[in-house]
């Protein structure tokens, strides 16, 4: 629900456009997660698909956690400002393997599909090149790519619990970037979200100011 409320506060003075990278089957409960190459298309497609048929003034993008990575990695030309929001600040590759493997019924298999068993019953499917093309990504060379041609903010949640002990030095080191941290877990749930919506509302009317909370 994280991003229909972000979207709510925000409708009123800008388009909003929401979307996943992922199937979901809800009859028989379960989604398939595509590689980030095929996600990047995604992307690229959305970008595309805003500007023909609406031709706006200027684009802004927020993205969460993996999202960020794939906004990374497609490094869109004339966006005005990017939100990357409890993303990973190294590549997720093992520690994603380790949070996932641990689960039951979970089946890691880099040649072929991995199964993972998620906590409300459904079943992921993962192509085997998500994990291949995970192991290159750069977090703070590509959001610093970002910077040269977007506003870009960050923001980390202090209370995460699916990236945990991350060293953030290589992102709080880009000078470019807006470097923000919310006390609250990966999906900036309860009251870390009114703190989160608020930050965004004051980085799209332009009143940004650091916030470390």
């Amino acid at each position: 629900g994280m991003f229909t409320e972000i979207g709510d506060e925000l409708k009123s003075e800008y388009l909003v456009v929401k979307f996943d990278y992922t199937i979901v089957n809800k009859g028989e409960n379960w989604t398939k997660v595509f590689p980030y190459s095929k996600q990047v298309e995604m992307l690229r497609a959305v970008y595309k698909f805003i500007n023909n048929e609406f031709e706006p003034l200027e684009i802004n993008i927020i993205a969460h956690s993996m999202g960020c990575l794939i906004t990374g990695l497609a490094q869109l030309s004339n966006i005005n400002k990017i939100l990357l929001l409890a993303s990973p600040p190294t590549a997720p590759y093992q520690r994603m393997k380790d949070y996932f493997a641990k689960r039951p019924e979970t089946v890691i298999d880099e040649s072929a599909t991995s199964t993972i068993k998620r906590s409300d019953g459904s079943i992921t499917y993962v192509e085997s090149d998500f994990w291949h093309e995970m192991k290159d990504v750069n977090p703070p060379w590509m959001y610093k790519q970002l910077a040269e041609n977007s506003e870009v903010s960050f923001v980390r949640a202090l209370s995460d619990q699916v990236i945990t002990e991350q060293d953030y030095k290589g992102i709080r080191g880009i000078s470019e970037i807006n470097y923000n941290e919310i006390d609250g877990n990966h999906d900036f749930e309860g009251d870390a979200r009114d703190k989160l919506i608020k930050l965004i509302k004051n980085i799209f009317n332009g009143n940004w100011e650091k916030m470390v909370c």
